[in-house]
């Protein structure tokens, strides 16, 4: 009799188990953001589910490299995200408000032609290399130290407010130029396979205490 009885009150206790997770599953479902991209949203909930979050705002980390996400609409939801990942996927184009608490973020190896990031007041690492950019916009990044924007079709890169920067890889672009004298915190460029004049390397050598990597008089940095 006492078997039976155990075994009456482990099957209880498994049905309350159920029960409560599938109660605490409902509650997540219901808090989904609402995300246009049914890759993203899937990759949220995932997330969501394994760490235990029941709303946007809990969200502190999203990692969704390759699954073949077309757009990042509605991720200004996630005010307290501090990593975004969203390397090597089909992104064209990268819009949303400014994210406070944002650290990190990889749009690395996606289609990207444009960017523009302004008041991001905690971003301190930008991946952006891979892509398809033609132009890229960074304003008002005070925390900001490092860009890797290498293997793009680059023909510019706008800047403003960057105090604490300290590397930019930008090889393998299309810049006739680039702006050296406003970077205060600047240790390390890579500049190399761009079309630059000699009096800009010039300059880049008689900078003290920055490393430039450039072709100088190189004829084959196409």
């Amino acid at each position: 009799m006492g078997t039976i009885i155990n075994k009456k009150v482990s099957f209880n206790r498994l049905c309350i188990l159920a029960l409560a997770f599938a109660l605490f599953s409902h509650r997540l479902l219901a808090a989904e953001p609402l995300l246009k991209d049914p890759a993203l949203s899937a990759c949220v909930n995932e997330h969501m589910l394994r760490q235990h979050w029941s709303e946007a705002a809990a969200v502190l980390e999203l990692h969704c490299a390759n699954r073949g996400i077309v757009s990042a609409a509605g991720l200004e939801q996630f005010t307290q995200l501090h990593t975004l990942n969203l390397f090597n996927n089909r992104l064209q184009e990268f819009s949303t408000t400014p994210m406070a608490q944002l650290r990190s973020l990889n749009l690395a190896g996606n289609q990207l032609t444009h960017l523009s990031l302004t008041h991001f007041p905690q971003l301190q690492t930008l991946l952006v290399f891979n892509n398809q950019l033609k132009t890229l916009t960074l304003h008002n990044l005070p925390e900001f130290t490092s860009l890797k924007g290498n293997n793009n079709q680059l023909l510019e890169w706008r800047y403003e407010h960057l105090p604490k920067l300290e590397k930019v890889l930008l090889f393998n672009n299309k810049m006739p130029t680039i702006d050296i004298y406003h970077l205060p915190a600047l240790k390390i460029m890579d500049v190399r396979q761009n079309p630059m004049p000699d009096p800009l390397y010039d300059a880049m050598n008689k900078m003290t205490g920055v490393t430039f990597m450039h072709d100088g008089n190189a004829p084959d940095w196409k």
